[in-house]
């Protein structure tokens, strides 16, 4: 019985001993897959440095949009003094304000998708100031592009720039005439279309023919003329100004 107990106890012993060799052997297993996968320290710094860059970008934004809003404050505030004789005159006649728009030589048709005809206009509008120079502008600016027939077309040639009809008594509305496209552009969109490159500044305005019209199919304006016309309302000084131009 004694020899019987003795092995029994033997037994429990011996499991214990496997329990804990086992256990033993799980966490030497953990520890050597924890050090066959060290942090990647490396790849955490360069998310935190692409973290530092947007963050900088986007306070440079807020910073310059800050700005601009103490500028327009300041100027509201100066605008008020003159108004009760606390400001110069001298400094409120000197700010530039549009004077009148003109529609840049570069405005012209566009074929996008290289069959006969055009599907679109690109019209280049520079507003300028009371010096003839380029000043940007807040307002509304619609711009239109008709089509209207040739009149004095003869021989095949077209008419001469002087030949054409004046565009301020081109009524839309006349049977002749096919308006192709027209879009409009509040404050917002007007500077968003702001534009300046080696080739000038100016505001770009796409109209996009649509639906395509068979009057353009036969060439580079069929066989009439295509005017584009552009009417900007200042939103500062309430005075609305327009300008046009024959494409060609």
């Amino acid at each position: 019985m004694i020899a019987s107990r003795s092995s029994r106890l033997a037994s429990t012993r011996s499991g214990r001993i496997v329990v804990l060799a086992a256990v033993v052997a799980a966490c030497a297993s953990g520890l050597a897959a924890c050090r066959a996968k060290p942090k990647n320290f490396d790849n955490e710094n360069d998310v935190l440095r692409r973290r530092v860059m947007e963050l900088e970008r986007e306070n440079a934004r807020i910073l310059a949009e800050r700005n601009e809003l103490q500028a327009a404050v300041n100027e509201l505030t100066r605008t008020l003094e003159a108004a009760t004789g606390e400001a110069s005159a001298d400094v409120i006649a000197s700010v530039p304000r549009c004077a009148g728009i003109k529609l840049d030589m570069l405005s012209g048709l566009v074929d996008k998708d290289g069959v006969q005809g055009a599907e679109a206009a690109d019209v280049y509008i520079r507003p300028f100031d009371g010096r003839q120079r380029f000043v940007q502008v807040a307002g509304t600016l619609t711009v239109e592009i008709l089509h209207l027939p040739d009149l004095n077309r003869s021989g095949g040639d077209r008419a001469s720039e002087s030949d054409r009809p004046d565009p301020s008594t081109v009524d839309a509305g006349d049977a002749n005439v096919t308006r192709l496209g027209i879009v409009t552009l509040g404050p917002r969109e007007l500077r968003e279309a702001y534009r300046s490159s080696p080739l000038g500044t100016h505001y770009t305005v796409r109209v996009e023919l649509s639906p395509k019209n068979e009057i353009l199919t036969g060439g580079i304006a069929g066989a009439g003329l295509v005017l584009a016309r552009a009417q900007f309302t200042d939103a500062v000084t309430g005075l609305t100004h327009h300008a046009s131009k024959y494409l060609e």
